[in-house]
């Protein structure tokens, strides 16, 4: 469907796109990319002529999601940086557990 034009055919298929795509053939490998494109270009423009029309306010629903999808990774990263600073500095902060081996081998 791609080659007749229909670029939101992308995912349809059941069993993947690795059966329907050739891929030693640079056309059918820049047919995907194509429709992928065209389809992010229609997402963007029209959310672009959403926020052109006067007095257009984004749904609340819409504003909580988009925070929350903004707040929960950045807050994962920086709990994560804490963990592997107290981490790291536990471990260098431990005292050493090894004992050297002063004994020589009979010789």
């Amino acid at each position: 469907m791609l080659y007749a034009g229909s670029t939101l055919d992308l995912c349809s298929q059941p069993i993947g796109v690795d059966q329907f795509f050739d891929k030693g053939n640079a056309k059918d490998a820049a047919m995907p990319r194509k429709a992928t494109h065209e389809t992010l270009y229609v997402v963007a423009n029209s959310n672009a002529m959403a926020n052109e029309i006067d007095h257009y306010e984004m749904a609340y629903w819409n504003i909580v999601l988009t925070a929350i999808d903004v707040v929960i990774p950045v807050g994962l990263a920086i709990w994560g940086i804490f963990a592997i600073r107290s981490a790291y500095k536990a471990e260098r902060s431990a005292p050493d557990t090894e004992t050297k081996d002063t004994t020589t081998s009979g010789k």
